[in-house]
Formats: structure tokens, C-alpha cells, sequence
């Protein structure tokens, strides 16, 4: 069974990211949280609220929005 990742906030990083996701093997890119942004095929929030508040399996979370955030989201 892969690893789920989710991606917190999406910019340029989360090209090298989801490139890293794409060929680890047992991993895989889940969801993506992000107001604006959106990756076909892949499941979107606009707050990090949202994605935890449904039931949608999630393994790991990378924050690639942190300097953003007012506080360090506990996951």
C-alpha cells in the first residue's frame, strides 16, 4: 500500500515535490492544499481544515507553504 502524501500550498517547489513523489516508489501524491491552485487528477482543498474535516486517507503532509502561515499547523 503507497504512502499518501499531501502538499500544503503549491509554488515552485511543489514542482521538485510532486517530481520526487512521481518516482518513489510506494508513495504517492494524494491531495494538494491550496486556495487557487490545482494538479488534474489529484484531490484539492483550499484549507488544511477542509482536507482533515472528510474522510480522506492521508499518511503524510508536506508543508511547502510554511512562511505563509501565521502558526504551525499540528497534523
Amino acid at each position: 500500500m503507497a504512502i499518501r502524501v499531501a502538499i500544503v500550498g503549491v509554488g515552485k517547489i511543489t514542482r521538485t515535490s510532486t517530481s520526487a513523489l512521481s518516482v518513489t516508489e510506494g508513495a504517492e501524491l494524494a491531495a494538494i492544499v491550496d486556495r487557487n491552485a490545482l494538479i488534474g487528477g489529484v484531490a484539492h482543498f483550499k484549507t488544511l481544515e477542509e482536507m482533515l474535516a472528510i474522510e480522506h486517507r492521508i499518511d503524510a503532509v508536506a508543508m511547502s507553504d510554511i512562511c505563509t502561515l501565521k502558526h504551525i499547523p499540528a497534523v
